[in-house]
Parts: structure tokens; C-alpha cells; sequence
């Protein structure tokens, strides 16, 4: 399947640009769709919706961050989560458990 160019170009800025959290409405402003217009192509084109797209794409940068700073507030804000409280509940409600149970005496892991 050929991804449409404009969703394509999306996704490849948010690859690019790991740092940064784009909003969907500067996103759809990129594409010259409205930002109701951008969702909805964005999931028909990718079977995710760009929110959860966003969401993973947050996970795994204080995932990431995480193992090299080894202090959940920073990893969440360095991922553009509001705290380590909203990080917290994003990480429960994808995985299905806290992370402080996770990463709780855990060995830093090779990337």
C-alpha cells in the first residue's frame, strides 16, 4: 500500500526529528489539511490514530531517555509528557503496569 505523501511526509518529520512533539494541528498546517482532516487521513492511512501514533512515538524517547539518565521526571518532560505522573499513566494504560515497577532496580541496558 502507498501511504499518501502528505501522511508520509508526516511521519517521516516526526522519524527525523525524534525531539520534537509536533502537534497535530501544525502537522495538518504542513500538509494543507484541516486538523480534523489530517486525523482522519492519518488513521485510514496508517490503521493508528495519529494521538496514539504520538503516544508511542513519547514512550519510547522516555524509554530511552530513562535508561541514560535514570530519573523518570526528566526522562517524561525530555519526551514532552506534562510529568512524570502523565508519563506514569500513559506507560500503565499501554502496558498494563506502573513503571516504577519496571525500571525499579533494574540493570541499565545496552542501546
Amino acid at each position: 500500500m502507498v501511504v499518501d505523501p502528505r501522511v508520509q511526509a508526516a511521519i517521516d518529520l516526526i522519524r527525523d526529528e525524534p525531539d520534537c512533539n509536533f502537534s497535530q494541528h501544525y502537522l495538518a498546517d504542513r500538509a494543507d489539511l484541516s486538523p480534523s482532516r489530517f486525523l482522519h487521513l492519518f488513521k485510514q492511512q496508517t490503521d493508528v490514530p495519529y494521538r496514539r501514533f504520538r503516544n508511542w512515538k513519547r514512550l519510547f524517547l522516555a524509554l530511552d531517555s530513562l535508561n541514560a539518565v535514570d530519573n523518570m521526571t526528566i526522562a517524561a518532560l525530555d519526551a514532552g509528557f506534562s510529568d512524570s505522573t502523565h508519563f506514569s499513566h500513559s506507560f500503565c494504560e499501554t502496558f498494563g503496569i506502573n513503571p516504577a515497577y519496571v525500571f525499579r532496580g533494574i540493570n541499565r541496558f545496552d542501546v
